[in-house]
């Protein structure tokens, strides 16, 4: 269970840097732009990134909730702009989370990661690391389109 916590935190650490990566240089103006009608304009991405490490935080005894789940839930459709956080606000919030995170991640034993979770996910075991598991790879598909939206908007790819 060691390893396997070893690599979950650097897999972590390694998502936590390079969505911050993205972010770097951003207008706030490229932020909240919408490539097109039919994708997610990097703020979204954010922001539903943010709801789901709140979520994934409360299994670790998190209590605080975050205060805009409601418009970054999954299946939710980008409304009117006002009703977002400002891309100061919601990037607070991402380090904030992050760092809440990070604790409980590197404080936990084998008896919390191997506990059963009540919500299902679609894939790897239905305990604790397997809902890490997931949620790492449902940041890397995201950071992908993270990465995607940056380019589009005329900015360098965060790797190389």
């Amino acid at each position: 269970m060691e390893q396997a916590k070893k690599v979950i935190i650097e897999t972590f650490n390694t998502n936590s840097y390079l969505i911050s990566k993205a972010l770097e240089g951003m207008s706030d103006d490229d932020f909240f732009k919408q490539p097109n009608q039919h994708s997610n304009p990097i703020h979204f991405l954010l922001g539903h990134l943010t709801h789901y490490r709140y979520q994934v935080a409360k299994i670790f005894g998190h209590k605080d909730e975050y205060q805009h789940a409601s418009l970054y839930a999954m299946g939710e459709k980008i409304g009117e702009l006002s009703l977002y956080p400002s891309a100061d606000e919601l990037k607070a919030d991402w380090l904030k989370i992050s760092e809440s995170l990070k604790t409980y991640l590197e404080n936990a034993d084998s008896e919390i990661l191997s506990k059963e979770t009540a919500k299902k996910h679609p894939i790897g075991d239905q305990n604790v690391m397997g809902t890490l598991q997931f949620l790492f790879f449902h940041e890397a598909y995201h950071l992908g389109q993270i990465s995607l939206v940056r380019k589009f908007h005329g900015y360098d790819g965060i790797i190389g």
